[in-house]
């Protein structure tokens, strides 16, 4: 499944940055970490920054089922599963972000508290 993840990564960089699915598998490899699909259309990574905060990395569609609501079902996914906080930096997905809940914090960062099954301690 990863394989297909990066394939798509490597046709939709093909211009620099260059190597971004290298680079983003050496830093699954060393980070706890997890990549999700949705229905193997698109794709997402998940790294743990440290107990209940995750980083979103390199949320991936394939190209004839973009504007699908597939980004939008994986991460919803996502959500389900990991508990928590939620960081994502973007520069072109702004608007998906915020319609997922995303707030932004500035320098083109955004954040997403998993009110449902958050635990409050967390904070505390």
């Amino acid at each position: 499944m990863n394989d297909k993840y990066f394939n798509i990564l490597d046709l939709e960089y093909n211009k620099l940055p260059k190597d971004v699915s290298k680079l983003l598998n050496i830093v699954l490899k060393t980070n706890k970490s997890e990549v999700l699909n949705y229905q193997n259309k698109s794709f997402v990574s998940v790294i743990t920054l440290s107990k209940n905060v995750f980083s979103i990395h390199e949320l991936i569609t394939q190209k004839e089922y973009r504007n699908k609501g597939f980004g939008t079902k994986l991460m919803n996914k996502v959500h389900r599963k990991y508990n928590g906080l939620f960081i994502v930096k973007t520069i072109t997905a702004k608007r998906f972000y915020e319609k997922l809940g995303y707030k932004y914090i500035g320098k083109n960062i955004f954040i997403f508290i998993n009110k449902d099954l958050f635990d409050r301690r967390f904070f505390i």
